[in-house]
């Protein structure tokens, strides 16, 4: 037993947990654990523990599980978006690659649909596994976008409000109170409606709730600017430094920049782009090139690839991987893999960047993710927070297990501090 307490603390988020009385759970200010398809990969136990479970919704509209987006009835075709006018993330091609390529061992696709009298009302695309390492041997249900994107459910014509989204929610955890022992839900903007939708729908099945911070989203309105404005708001030591080495390194023939969008184009590039690849620092397991090469390809069919390449010395030594869908260019990629550090390198691979993304594609927004503190400083100030949800099944084993470690432990550690403010203390530095 001792062995095994131990091995479950090793595995525990860093970071002190403390009281969040806005969503009614607790924050732990460490870092998210890694998890598939999401910003980094999870550690996972060998073998294969899946299990088959049914759901059943008492809900008169009730939510119903498949396991892969062609088993959907085609009334669910306006659950996903027209990839020329609407959100790329969202589009069928999109979800369908993600499930092809993005999905580790031990994971299983959960498309849970709120069913309606016409068809599918909104689709919630989630993860289950029982190899999940922050939860050894759980059975764990994860909502999460396979690009890293805030989580949001797809919503149909017809759509739902989110107090109604809530109630089906509840009613679906509730109909079958012991069929997950943790549900997860990540990153999530702390702003959206379907945030509070969630977290209601949790507190009131009774689970145990964790709320934990991610890492910021940095980004910059840059609707009605042009790139000299943005340019111009740039710290001056920035663009003195740009000035220099990007008239240096292009009049002296050094460097050049290319920028792939067009299937053709993105072919032509993969091979300079699995060269950076190989050569950028890997944090933890690295993304399989399958998957990647996959997601590009298919933002490229759909006409949102921007992929841009630094040539030094006819090297290719940086990588942006931009996506341009609803007036929004996000960048879900960089890397970097020079160590002539003597260049501003990545700064001038961004400037490239943004020249093209907002006086050529006219963006209103550059979204650059979670980045360096000292390269959001120069090029997106502008941050908003994200979140992850974590609840736990008190009417199971492994789901109080869960909640004693990652919960329990952060309030035994907090509760000196309790003990004296309840003892008149005061706040202590």
């Amino acid at each position: 037993m001792v062995r095994e307490q131990r091995r479950l603390r090793s595995a525990a988020a860093a970071g002190e947990i403390g009281d969040n009385p806005a969503l009614g759970g607790h924050v732990a200010a460490g870092p998210e654990h890694p998890a598939a398809g999401g910003a980094g990969w999870c550690a996972r136990r060998p073998g294969n523990l899946l299990r088959p479970h049914v759901i059943l919704s008492p809900s008169p509209v009730p939510i119903r599980i498949q396991h892969d987006y062609a088993e959907l009835p085609a009334s669910a075709a306006d659950l996903f978006a027209d990839p020329d006018g609407g959100d790329l993330f969202h589009s069928r091609q999109w979800l369908k690659q993600a499930q092809a390529s993005g999905l580790r061992h031990g994971d299983r696709l959960e498309l849970l649909t709120l069913e309606g009298a016409e068809g599918p009302r909104a689709l919630l695309p989630a993860l289950y596994s029982r190899l999940y390492g922050p939860h050894p041997g759980a059975r764990v249900l994860h909502f999460l976008q396979p690009d890293e994107q805030p989580y949001e459910p797809i919503i149909g014509a017809l759509g739902i409000e989110a107090a109604a989204l809530a109630a089906e929610l509840a009613a679906f955890f509730g109909g079958a109170p012991k069929a997950f022992d943790v549900v997860r839900a990540s990153p999530l903007d702390q702003q959206s409606r379907f945030t509070a939708a969630l977290v209601e729908a949790l507190r009131k099945t009774g689970h145990l709730l964790q709320v934990y911070r991610q890492p910021d989203d940095h980004f910059e309105d840059v609707s009605g600017l042009g790139f000299d404005g943005y340019m111009a708001a740039r710290p001056r030591p920035l663009r003195e430094s740009l000035e220099r080495y990007t008239r240096l390194l292009l009049q002296g023939g050094r460097a050049r920049f290319y920028l792939a969008m067009s299937v053709g184009q993105f072919a032509d590039a993969w091979g300079a782009v699995r060269r950076v690849i190989a050569a950028t620092p890997q944090q933890g397991q690295p993304e399989p090139l399958q998957h990647l090469q996959g997601i590009m390809r298919v933002a490229a069919e759909l006409g949102g690839l921007r992929l841009g390449l630094l040539f030094l010395d006819d090297q290719p030594v940086n990588v942006q991987f931009w996506v341009v869908t609803r007036g929004v260019a996000r960048c879900l990629r960089f890397w970097s893999g020079t160590e002539q550090r003597a260049f501003p390198l990545d700064d001038m691979l961004t400037q490239f960047m943004a020249l093209y993304l907002i006086d050529a594609d006219h963006v209103s927004e550059l979204d650059f993710g979670s980045v360096r503190a000292d390269f959001a400083a120069d090029w997106a100030p502008a941050v908003r927070q994200r979140i992850g949800v974590v609840a736990f099944n008190r009417r199971t084993w492994r789901g109080l297990r869960g909640a004693a470690r990652h919960i329990g432990v952060g309030l035994i550690k907090s509760l000196p501090k309790r003990l004296w403010r309840v003892l008149g203390g005061g706040t202590r530095a």
